[in-house]
């Protein structure tokens, strides 16, 4: 998942049917035996959706919330931290996300990393 010198890690997934693709939801199952062994990182969601408001996108948020925590319950000194996501949405063209603001601060965010 990480190498030991790695500091962030994000999360990348569309939303279909208000969560996580099956691809990502095996990729978080198979992170388990981390749950004991990882520390200090932060964590980042990288997410976009057909629908057209942000407020549809509370369930996957909840979700990516809620696997950052999965780490301090297991270990709390874990000093994981949820540091934000990036949310785009009204993505049902191919290509409909370039154009957009998540777009756009993806690439800031990947540059200040």
């Amino acid at each position: 998942m990480t190498s030991p010198g790695a500091d962030v890690i994000v999360l990348a997934s569309p939303m279909y049917y208000f969560t996580w693709t099956g691809l990502m939801k095996r990729f978080l199952d198979r992170t388990y035996p981390l749950l004991k062994t990882l520390h200090d990182k932060d964590f980042y969601l990288i997410t976009l959706g057909g629908v057209p408001d942000k407020k549809l996108m509370a369930n996957i948020l909840s979700d990516f919330n809620n696997y950052v925590a999965c780490f301090s319950e297991f270990n709390p000194h874990a000093n994981m931290r949820n540091a934000g996501a990036i949310i785009g949405t009204s993505a049902l063209a191919p290509g409909a996300i370039r154009a957009s603001a998540a777009m756009q601060e993806a690439y800031e965010a990947g540059k200040n990393l």
